[in-house]
């Protein structure tokens, strides 16, 4: 959704400079406020982006996608069906924990980082 936003405000921002250029001048003051703009919504949309996974991928998600998975209460990799899951701080998604399988690498899921 916010690359779709993205590209909408790119089109206003190719007809708004289209028709500031009919006029005899452009004030440099529009093209600095129309890039930054453009630039403050690009990177609004990447950072959309990158959090959408992690709305997805729940523990609770990943136990009923994966109920073979389950083994007792614990949780295995559904790539080796090891049970050594490690969890370390996303890089990526601050305030979240990615969950990955150590014989593997396999990333299963996220959890939310807990406040101290």
């Amino acid at each position: 959704m916010a690359v779709k936003l993205f590209s909408g405000f790119a089109i206003f921002v190719a007809v708004f400079l289209a028709l500031m250029m009919t006029q005899t001048s452009i004030p440099l003051i529009y093209i600095v406020v129309t890039l930054f703009a453009l630039v403050l919504i690009w990177r609004l949309a990447i950072e959309l982006d990158k959090r959408e996974p992690v709305r997805r991928v729940t523990r609770e998600a990943y136990r009923l996608n994966n109920p073979s998975c389950c083994i007792g209460g614990l949780l295995a990799c559904n790539e080796c069906g090891s049970e050594k899951i490690n969890g370390v701080t996303s890089l990526v998604h601050p305030g979240y924990r990615e969950h990955a399988c150590k014989d593997c690498g396999e990333l299963l899921y996220y959890s939310r980082k807990s406040r101290k």
